[in-house]
């Protein structure tokens, strides 16, 4: 490894980037000097020194010399708490520049216990491929039976053949991103995304269905027994309202900070609450980003209409925004879950008989205002089968919902009929349009072909609607 590597992994890392050939089914690892990782801090950092070292210019993003990393977070594998994110980095087929997605799940922590902090990957497979990491063996295997699988019985199958009796993380495309739609993404261990900028799409056009990780070593670190002893602390502290997070919940509660604003929101509506603190602490493990919905839409942060209607007229709390409310979510819940060591369940897993959907990730702040308020749409259950759709089929949620909300506009304003959408009638308000449309977009089949590249797409196939296509350089804003 040589004597700097050993220096890098006295602080926390392998000092250790695997690069991957698709074309060629060929791998290397690359050392990384200790000041890249003092210098880019964190998984995204690293990610950006590697696309600006190895990105090839003015390649288009779906070019087999063109590469993406993965890289976790700078304490991930570690056991410190708050910590288990991964970035993916890139070229963004979607804005055709720089993209960057985080996500949760294990494959973070298998892969720095796999020996690696980053993987970067390119070229393009000749059939459809699994990449397989195995701590530090690196192999690769066909992916024929898998394609145009959807994700969970993709995730159900990698994890019999590669799990066994120990843990596997899996990142892996559905139908979206083998038909290569711009706003595809990558789904994480089932249940987390890398939803944002059409990372999936790009895993499609290198014919790569899924990246396997298993770890089982150890990150190094200097002093692991005061490092064990440093988390427990703050675990320890989190869970009694002291210390660290408290102080900096403390600090987001003052009167102008967006704590204190929310909580103040909160006590106005006749919410029961303790301090600033522990009120803070109690809503965000119980309902994570969904506690932001309701106060969003009265605020008018949260889009309506498609960016262009106001909360307290068109989707008043009173009558339709409580709907859709964390709250009412809260009765779904049949299982919390967290990011890899973090204390706080912020999300959660859902069932809603109603609509056959068991063990399905609940929907959080950006998809339930997307698909609801934005849509004009105050079915929670409809909401949740629109966020089921998208990660079963590999879709971003925010962009899909905010394609529907042009869509709605589209109809209002007579630019698009229920012939253009295959016999759908997707009118403000209308969930089970919204259902049956996030399935076609998410599958690439009939309009979905074209509505699945997002809105800035849509409007130029249409020919019209580009003055109300909501979106930055082609990324929809959530």
């Amino acid at each position: 490894m040589g004597e700097q590597a050993l220096a890098v992994a006295r602080y926390g890392h392998h000092g250790k980037v695997l690069f991957v050939d698709l074309t060629a089914k060929t791998h290397r690892v690359e050392h990384v000097d200790e000041t890249v990782y003092r210098s880019y801090l964190g998984g995204y950092g690293l990610g950006a020194w590697l696309m600006w070292k190895h990105f090839p210019p003015k390649v288009d993003a779906f070019a087999p010399e063109a590469c993406f990393a993965i890289s976790a977070g700078m304490m991930t594998g570690l056991g410190t708490p708050f910590s288990g994110r991964i970035q993916i980095v890139g070229k963004s087929p979607l804005t055709n520049t720089w993209g960057d997605s985080n996500s949760g799940g294990s494959v973070c922590s298998h892969l720095r216990k796999a020996g690696y902090d980053a993987v970067v990957v390119s070229g393009k497979a000749a059939e459809p491929t699994l990449l397989v990491i195995r701590d530090g063996e690196v192999t690769f295997a066909p992916a024929g039976e898998l394609w145009g699988q959807e994700i969970p019985q993709t995730f159900d199958a990698l994890k019999a053949k590669y799990g066994g009796k120990r843990d596997v993380g899996v990142s892996a495309i559905g139908p979206a991103g083998e038909a290569q739609l711009r706003i595809a993404s990558v789904m994480n261990d089932r249940y987390h995304a890398f939803g944002r900028q059409g990372f999936g799409a790009i895993y499609g056009s290198k014919n790569l269905k899924a990246i396997v990780v298993s770890g089982t070593g150890v990150v190094p670190v200097a002093k692991p027994d005061e490092l064990k002893a440093i988390c427990k602390k703050i675990t320890d502290e989190y869970k009694k309202d002291l210390g660290l997070v408290a102080r900096f919940f403390a600090y987001m509660a003052k009167p102008k900070g967006w704590l204190g604003w929310m909580y103040r929101m909160m006590a106005r509506r006749g919410m029961k609450l303790q301090s600033p603190v522990a009120a803070m602490r109690r809503l965000w493990s119980q309902r994570g980003t969904t506690a932001a919905v309701a106060l969003s839409i009265e605020n008018g942060d949260a889009p309506i209409k498609n960016w262009r209607g106001v909360g307290s007229k068109e989707f008043p709390l009173s009558s339709r925004g409580m709907k859709i409310d964390g709250k009412v979510v809260d009765k779904y819940i049949s299982k919390k879950l967290s990011c890899g060591d973090c204390p706080m369940p912020c999300k959660g897993i859902v069932k809603v008989k109603a609509r056959g959907l068991t063990d399905v990730r609940r929907p959080d702040y950006e998809t339930i205002v997307g698909f609801g308020a934005n849509l004009l749409n105050d079915d929670i259950e409809l909401i949740t089968a629109c966020h089921d759709a998208c990660n079963r089929l590999g879709i971003d949620a925010v962009s899909s919902s905010m394609t529907l909300a042009w869509v709605c506009e589209a109809m209002e304003k007579g630019l698009l009929t229920a012939k253009d959408l295959d016999g759908i009638d997707m009118q403000w308000g209308n969930g089970e349009a919204a259902l049956e449309l996030t399935i076609k977009i998410g599958t690439g089949k009939g309009c979905g072909a074209w509505l699945g590249n997002g809105v800035k797409r849509a409007a130029e196939h249409l020919g019209k609607g580009s003055e109300f296509a909501v979106h930055v350089h082609g990324g929809e804003p959530a």
